[in-house]
């Protein structure tokens, strides 16, 4: 959501009323998406072949559920870019800013996520889980 104003000044687009609505429009699908991983999670949890935490740690079978699910919000990550995109190009001063507010704002959001991913798989395989997190914040507290 945080790279919306700034594709909007990019385009040469007002933050206004479209463009709130839009920012709202994100908020809703970041709730869809997670509402489909917890909706994985729990019917996980509730299997009676293999619950959760069987046989294997709980963070590896959550990290394979959260996988499992990423084929459904990339669906929707996609057709939410496109279906936009004709609002984008067709121009006027009304569409516009919520078409790119909702488009950048998925495509960011995804983005951010697979970066954020291969930082854990890199701390995963390093061993370094506390490093990055406590050389960031030595000098705030």
């Amino acid at each position: 959501m945080g790279l919306a104003p700034l594709a909007l000044y990019c385009f040469g687009y007002p933050f206004g009323f479209m463009a709130i609505v839009g920012t709202m429009g994100l908020i809703g699908v970041a709730i869809n998406d997670s509402i489909v991983v917890l909706a994985a999670i729990r019917e996980k949890s509730m299997d009676t072949e293999m619950p959760l935490g069987g046989e294997r740690s709980v963070p590896v079978e959550l990290a394979e559920v959260v996988g499992g699910s990423t084929r459904h919000i990339l669906a929707t990550t996609f057709t939410t870019m496109i279906g936009f995109l004709p609002l984008v190009l067709s121009g006027g001063k009304f569409w516009p800013p919520l078409a790119i507010v909702m488009s950048v704002g998925v495509g960011a959001r995804h983005c951010w996520r697979f970066t954020s991913l291969l930082r854990s798989i890199c701390c995963f395989i390093t061993g370094n889980w506390i490093g990055p997190l406590t050389d960031r914040f030595t000098g705030l507290f």
